[in-house]
């Protein structure tokens, strides 16, 4: 059994982004579904709020898509104060995982 806390079905009854993001991504619905494993119907249903967005499915489409789960949920470049701030998120973002991982140990080694 799943029980989730009564904040988080609403935060979930929201409009998500998975369809904004999917398609910054440049894939379809089917190729989304192919990596997810699931079928592409049930992408469909996901982006339009016909079923429920729950946690595992939220973790399973932010790693087919390569973005932190809360990215589905929310615009993360408006947390972004600065012009500076803004620029290195889209920088972030155009990162592969690999190089990704690089940057923040060389950003951890630096600032100790």
């Amino acid at each position: 059994m799943n029980i989730q806390p009564d904040w988080w079905k609403r935060m979930l009854g929201a409009r998500n982004r998975i369809a904004e993001v999917r398609k910054s991504k440049k894939l379809t619905q089917g190729q989304l579904a192919e990596k997810v494993d699931v079928h592409v119907s049930t992408i469909s249903r996901l982006e339009n709020g016909g079923i429920d967005l729950t946690q595992e499915y939220i973790e399973l489409i932010a790693a087919a898509l390569e973005v932190e789960p809360m990215a589905l949920l929310f615009d993360l470049s408006v947390l972004a104060q600065t012009p500076e701030e803004k620029s290195w998120l889209e920088l972030g973002r155009t990162l592969d995982p690999e190089m990704r991982e690089l940057v923040q140990q060389l950003i951890k080694a630096k600032s100790k």
